[in-house]
């Protein structure tokens, strides 16, 4: 088992597992700023109520209950969610819970994938700029897959992401345009022909993984 903080994965038996947790320092925050919105909003209609205020003072502050559940559950999804990704037979899938969100679960079949890199999204606050970096795919038919949204992760746990990921499936790493961290050349931005499809037989002869040696795996061995 490999874990620090946000990220945990593992490999058994059926396939390898990928968890991410969404908490982050800044849902301190988002929950602190819920409770100041939400207190504020209750002590309005709690005046109003007690004052018998005429109904424009219900109504008025509509917009702003909406934005407090909207916060509310921002909030409580970054305390508990988890992004989780398994890669079992052909099959990659994603899934976001315990509680729903919007951004819904993905499977893809691994015969669509070309190849696997990480993305720097950078985005600029008043005077500061902060980084976030995510898994992505590139699949064959041209088109591209954030494995990793919703995610807020760390250069190195997505590189490492990237790589295990590519050495399980034996995919061999190439740049790709647009990719963090890539200094090479001859960049992947068209669809290669496609090499024949992964062969299954191959995942299930394999020997069955030293459980207790990998709960103990550290950074070099990982990778």
């Amino acid at each position: 088992m490999f874990s620090k903080k946000k990220l945990e994965m593992f490999e058994d038996q059926y396939g390898l597992h990928f968890s991410f947790s969404w908490m982050t320092t800044a849902t301190y925050f988002l929950a602190f700023f819920a409770v100041f919105w939400n207190s504020f909003l209750l002590f309005w209609y709690g005046s109003a109520f007690a004052t018998g205020a005429p109904m424009l003072f219900f109504l008025f502050p509509l917009l702003h209950v909406l934005a407090g559940i909207a916060i509310t559950y921002f909030a409580i999804t970054n305390f508990f969610n988890k992004t989780k990704i398994d890669l079992i037979g052909d099959q990659l899938t994603i899934k976001h819970g315990p509680i729903p969100w919007f951004k819904g679960d993905q499977e893809v079949n691994i015969n669509d994938i070309q190849q696997f890199y990480v993305k720097e999204i950078s985005k600029k606050n008043d005077d500061t700029v902060s980084f976030n970096y995510g898994v992505w795919a590139m699949m064959r038919n041209g088109t591209r897959l954030d494995l990793t949204k919703g995610v807020n992760m760390e250069s190195d746990y997505a590189l490492i992401v990237e790589q295990k990921l590519e050495n399980y499936l034996g995919i061999q790493d190439q740049p790709v345009k647009g990719a963090y961290g890539n200094v090479k050349y001859h960049p992947i931005n068209h669809v290669d022909e496609i090499d024949a499809p992964l062969d299954l037989d191959d995942f299930k002869n394999r020997a069955e993984p030293e459980i207790e040696k990998r709960k103990n795996w550290d950074d070099e061995q990982f990778v």
